[in-house]
Parts: structure tokens; C-alpha cells; sequence
């Protein structure tokens, strides 16, 4: 190979390998909803997103708390850590307290199977039968494009539905309406930016009134920021 041969083909791999190393530079994001109920304030439900190759952690937490004349009428709080490899859940720790009704669920995958390990409000361990399961992960649209979602609260698998619903505006910009329909549950609507797939908005009848998360704020998390609660797997108190 002549002289500058060899230099064009050394130069051209060290560029396609800065490329690759750029593709699979580890980077964090950091998200936050506020929840309304009938259109009234009820808290929010924020999440981080730690990617580092085809690996992801999300961590998320949600805290609503409804009030009627400085009267609590319910409270709700919701942590969860997920663990995702090759776009399959691999780990999920959670923790709930539904207005008083405690969850704590471990959710563990390998050899083909989930094992679910249900901490309270009953002891007891599960196996799924599951290749590459998924939570109700809103914050990415590929995720839910499966038969049956697992719920992070109570570990329980969900067959679902899942179909376009049209284009629609969010705020003044383009989004995509998605429509969820997980199997005895009203359906859930999801708007998602049309330029690149960000989650914006959600809508979901939940007993007489609808519940509603908004996209609020979005943030890179520089690498001293990561560790920080927060995420998104499922909506609080169902899927």
C-alpha cells in the first residue's frame, strides 16, 4: 500500500472510531411532569435517564397529594430504580405507598424468565415467563409497542394494546397521539414530540376525573448529578 494509502486508512478509521465512541458516550437526562387531577395541582412525577451503551438506568419518583380545605384526602409516593440492557428490563426495585397501602417489589431477569418478588403487601415470589419484558415506560414509544407491560407498583403483567391515534399540537408544537389500552383500564393517551419522539403529555380517566401529566422541564445532568432520584416507569397507582 503506497504511503498516503495507508494514511487515508489510518485516518479514516481513527475518525469512524471517535464516531463510535461518541455514539456510545454515556449521557443523562433528567425530566419533570406536573400531575393534575381534573385540572387541579397534585404533585409531580420526575425521572433521570442514565444511558451508557445499549445499558439504561432510570430511577423515578412521584409524590401527589390531594387536599380539600387543608383537609388530606390522599396521598401518594412512588420510588422506583430500573435496569435495562439491549432494550429488555433486567432489574427493577420499587417502593409505594399508596395512601397508606404499602408495595415493595424486586423484579429480577435472567435464564429466560423474570422472578418477581413481591415484598409486601404480601410476601411472595413469581415467575414470568417473559423473553424481553418491558414497565409501562412512556418515556420511550418503542417500549410500548408490545402485547402485555409490566407494572412497577405491583409487579403484575398487563396485556395491552397499543395503536397511533393521529397528529395533533402540544403546547404550539407537532406531536403524535398515541392511544395504550391496558386490559380492564380505561385507555391512556400519550402525545409525544414529532421531531424526535419526547414524551409530552398524558391522559387518563382515573375514577370520576382525569389525571393528566405535563411535561414541565427537561435537563442534561452533568456527571456529578447523576445518583439524584427521579424517573418514569409507569403511571402511580396502576399502569
Amino acid at each position: 500500500m503506497r504511503l498516503e494509502g495507508l494514511v487515508l486508512a489510518i485516518a479514516t478509521a481513527a475518525l469512524i472510531a471517535a464516531a463510535g465512541m461518541a455514539r456510545a458516550a454515556p449521557t443523562a437526562e433528567r425530566y419533570r411532569y406536573e400531575v393534575s387531577f381534573d385540572d387541579r395541582p397534585i404533585g409531580t412525577h420526575s425521572f433521570e435517564i442514565d444511558r451508557s451503551g445499549d445499558t439504561k438506568r432510570v430511577r423515578s419518583r412521584a409524590d401527589f397529594h390531594v387536599k380539600v380545605m387543608f383537609v388530606s384526602l390522599y396521598r401518594y409516593e412512588h420510588a422506583a430504580e430500573e435496569h435495562w440492557q439491549d432494550g429488555c428490563l433486567r432489574r427493577l426495585d420499587s417502593e409505594t405507598d399508596d395512601n397508606g397501602r404499602r408495595y415493595a417489589v424486586r423484579i429480577d431477569g435472567g435464564n429466560g424468565a423474570l422472578e418477581v418478588d413481591r415484598r409486601a403487601p404480601e410476601p411472595g415470589t413469581e415467575l414470568l415467563d417473559v423473553d424481553c419484558a418491558a414497565t409501562f415506560a412512556y418515556w420511550d414509544l418503542a417500549q410500548l409497542e408490545r402485547t402485555a407491560l409490566l407494572n412497577s407498583q405491583t409487579g403484575a403483567l398487563t396485556p395491552v394494546t397499543f395503536r397511533f391515534d393521529g397528529d395533533d399540537n402540544v403546547a404550539g408544537e407537532a406531536a403524535r397521539r398515541y392511544r395504550l389500552e391496558p386490559y380492564g383500564m380505561d385507555p391512556i393517551l400519550l402525545w409525544y414530540r414529532a421531531t424526535d419522539r419526547r414524551w409530552l403529555q398524558l391522559e387518563t380517566r382515573r375514577a370520576a376525573g382525569v389525571l393528566r401529566y405535563r411535561l414541565t422541564g427537561a435537563e442534561p445532568l452533568p456527571a456529578a448529578g447523576r445518583g439524584a432520584r427521579g424517573g418514569i416507569e409507569g403511571l402511580p397507582g396502576g399502569p
